[in-house]
């Protein structure tokens, strides 16, 4: 936990690697990938509130009103848990390692990444995408996948699954974040760039070089800024 007004960290300890985060309120929730299990953490402490076990590989982790999506990579499966009591509301199948989940008005999207399909739900309807996608982001009316392996991102319309454009974009594409003006900005681990991407004209309108292997990405308020972490340096750059 970075103070930026004051620049002092803490640490909280937790029972396994934290993979995806999440804010609602002035409650932090992560999943525990190899620890099978999700966590609720207050960042006031910082303690751990809450912690529901979950099988199979717990990794995606999305807000949908009162709802946590999360995905389970080897269950193939999309669980839907109440943001209150953290029990389990639904369970829907998804295809082979469903890695990363977003969710709007036109519907829940998670990315089949090692069958490189995206899936709608509740309908289970799918598209294809590059090479593994690994992250996934509504873009108005479109949805939009990082495919790292192919070095591009697929650009979708998000009611209807039909394809709009495929954009490369460059070495490693991880992780796509949606800025404003139908713009992304995407962390390319290839190359330590983030790029940043109109998806509706297909240009890449700046690459900023970051520290190495960058991965995640966190707007502020207006997206005015942004902090990237870099898995190389074990840093956080802004």
């Amino acid at each position: 936990f970075l103070d930026l007004a004051n620049g002092t960290s803490r640490q909280l300890a937790l029972p396994g690697p934290a993979h995806e985060l999440a804010t609602a309120g002035n409650r932090i929730y992560t999943t525990l990938a190899r620890g099978e299990a999700i966590i609720e953490v207050d960042p006031a402490g910082p303690s751990i509130t809450r912690r529901l076990p979950l099988e199979g590989d717990p990794h995606g982790l999305a807000l949908d009103g009162e709802s946590l999506l999360v995905t389970l990579d080897s269950a193939r499966e999309l669980t839907t848990l109440d943001r209150e009591s953290l029990a389990v509301t639904k369970r829907q199948p998804t295809g082979d390692t469903p890695h990363a989940v977003a969710a709007g008005p036109q519907g829940t999207f998670v990315t089949d990444s090692r069958e490189n399909l995206l899936r709608k739900l509740p309908s289970g309807q799918t598209a294809a995408t590059g090479e593994m996608p690994e992250s996934v982001a509504l873009v108005g009316d479109f949805v939009v996948t990082a495919d790292n392996i192919s070095g591009t991102l697929t650009v979708l319309r998000a009611d209807t699954l039909a394809a709009y454009r495929t954009i490369s974009v460059g070495l490693g594409p991880v992780r796509v974040v949606p800025l404003v003006s139908g713009r992304v900005a995407v962390a390319l681990t290839g190359k330590a760039r983030i790029a940043i991407v109109n998806v509706l004209t297909g240009e890449v309108e700046k690459r900023v070089t970051v520290l190495g292997r960058p991965d995640g990405i966190c707007l502020n308020h207006d997206a005015s800024f942004a902090a990237v972490v870099s898995n190389e340096t074990n840093a956080v750059q802004i």
